[in-house]
């Protein structure tokens, strides 16, 4: 039976999920629930014209479904921007918005939150320049006689990107302890070399790598007589010397 000499500990790493990952999968289920609550809202007060929006959004989602089973990772881009690309279709033809709901910008610009907050989260100041100017493209392209959605869309994105700039300095914090907790775990903490840990790690992983053994001459007498502050410098002065030689 092989034994994986770091199991428990890997195991224990995977019940916490890289946050980039544990946030883009529960992308989709959030976002196929706010298709859902519109289509609900649109049964009892919408028309032909909401169930042909609703229509389209559903096969954005499809899309999308299909993109993440295929490992795409920018299917929550292209679902933004197809959102965008509806919202516009939509809002272009002043008969479809149905005005005695008084709450049409509201609900669509509720659906661009969601991939909003997701987008800007996973790819930080980026998306967010991106994702501020198809905001101000879509207010300019409304026009003055859709002004209800044009301000909605770009409040609502807006208050979006806030939220995600907010996250992703969130995981970024984040990735940056789990990187200081793992190289902690894996390296000598006085010369940063691998310890038997990462030895075990590699050895387990069929990966590559050299285990070289020196012997210190005078290093005990170094302890005894200058105390082992001293002795770590000399051990410092050994690794310093033997990376040059290795040119690291």
């Amino acid at each position: 039976m092989d034994h994986n000499p770091l199991a428990v500990s890997r195991n224990e790493g995977s019940r916490s999920a890289d946050p980039r990952s544990w946030l883009a999968e529960r992308y989709l289920p959030l976002a196929w629930t706010s298709l859902a609550t519109t289509f609900l809202i649109h049964l009892g007060l919408g028309g032909p014209d909401e169930f042909r929006a609703d229509a389209a959004f559903l096969m954005l989602n499809l899309i999308a479904t299909y993109l993440h089973r295929q490992q795409s990772n920018r299917y929550v881009l292209i679902h933004l921007l197809g959102i965008y690309t509806l919202i516009l279709w939509y809002s272009l033809a002043p008969d479809a918005i149905p005005q005695q709901l008084g709450m049409s910008a509201i609900l669509f610009a509720s659906i661009v939150v969601l991939p909003n907050i997701v987008l800007v989260s996973l790819y930080g100041l980026r998306a967010a320049m991106v994702s501020t100017g198809l905001g101000v493209l879509g207010v300019m392209l409304l026009g003055p006689s859709t002004e209800e959605l044009a301000t909605g869309l770009f409040l609502v994105t807006v208050s979006a990107l806030v939220g995600g700039l907010f996250f992703n300095r969130l995981i970024s914090a984040l990735e940056a302890s789990e990187a200081a907790l793992a190289r902690a775990a894996l390296t000598d903490p006085l010369t940063g070399f691998g310890n038997r840990r990462a030895l075990a790690l590699d050895f387990y992983e069929d990966r590559a790598f050299v285990l070289s053994l020196w012997d210190l001459d005078g290093l005990k007498a170094i302890n005894d007589e200058f105390g082992h502050a001293r002795g770590d410098e000399y051990i410092l002065e050994f690794v310093h010397a033997l990376s040059q030689a290795a040119g690291g």
